[in-house]
């Protein structure tokens, strides 16, 4: 009798091994499939901040609020001449590389709350109607 419960034993035992190993396959295959989706992620987004951190034609540089005053109204007024320009690609890529490297005046103000402002009311020369809502 105890020669069947210890047959008996084994046997679970093997089945709960055989039911583990699965189990151990299964949780490495999960493993690297997660891994490759999370490596294509960051691939992708990098390639997405390398695109947006390009080199612009349009040049932040000229503005410093340290050495100029009205910097600031300057950068404003050249977004505003871009966005008359029409030069929506460049306003794109100077929006993008400001964005994703929060970049600031040395003033400490954000290029990006000043290109927005840039382009928040028409300047003179813009050929616009005001519509009601």
């Amino acid at each position: 009798m105890s020669h069947l419960l210890w047959s008996q034993a084994l046997t679970r035992r093997g089945r709960a091994y055989r039911h583990s190993a699965a189990a151990v396959g299964f949780g490495a295959i999960a493993l690297a499939f997660l891994t490759l989706c999370c490596g294509v992620t960051l691939l992708a987004a990098d390639a997405k901040d390398r695109a947006a951190t390009r080199s612009c034609a349009f040049a932040d540089t000229d503005f410093d609020p340290s050495t100029d005053v009205h910097a600031l109204e300057g950068y404003q007024h050249a977004i505003a001449g871009l966005l008359k320009q029409g030069k929506f690609a460049e306003l794109d890529c100077v929006a993008n590389s400001v964005r994703s490297t929060k970049a600031r005046f040395s003033g400490g103000a954000w290029k990006l709350h000043k290109l927005y402002a840039g382009l928040d009311e028409p300047q003179l020369g813009f050929a616009y109607r005001r519509t009601s809502i």
